[in-house]
């Protein structure tokens, strides 16, 4: 990968924290923390995911696969798409409300899908990386 290519891919995965937390920092101090509570808590779940995931990535760690977080981020997308600030949320725009329920049915997917990875990359005591002979 070239230099730039790498700094590029850097500033990708820096830039989704850096942005979170400055939503996060808003949903506070506006007080919509309370309103959203499964939102706020997966957007904390996704930064400081980041703390552990990217710095596992720079130095090729296993950890970098073998990281439990996912499945936690899944859940607090269901519960975000079963809680009741989603409804108030969509309610201005009807095509949205129509497809309500296809939201929770993804999300019940997203989880069964996070869980089945996150049990089949931490099966391995090798890392992915690492050819075995």
């Amino acid at each position: 990968m070239s230099d730039h290519t790498r700094i590029l891919c850097n500033a990708l995965w820096i830039a989704h924290p850096v942005l979170q937390t400055v939503i996060a920092i808003v949903m506070f101090r506006r007080s919509q923390h309370r309103a959203f509570k499964y939102f706020f808590a997966y957007i904390v779940v996704q930064i400081l995911a980041f703390a552990v995931v990217f710095p596992a990535y720079l130095y090729n760690s296993v950890a970098f696969f073998t990281f439990p977080g996912l499945p936690l981020q899944s859940a607090l997308c269901w519960f975000q798409g079963h809680s009741r600030s989603l409804p108030r949320c969509v309610s201005p725009f009807h095509t949205l409300r129509d497809l309500a329920p296809y939201c929770s049915t993804g999300g019940l997917v997203m989880l069964l899908v996070a869980g089945v990875v996150s049990v089949s990359a931490n099966s391995s005591d090798t890392a992915p990386w690492v050819e075995a002979s």
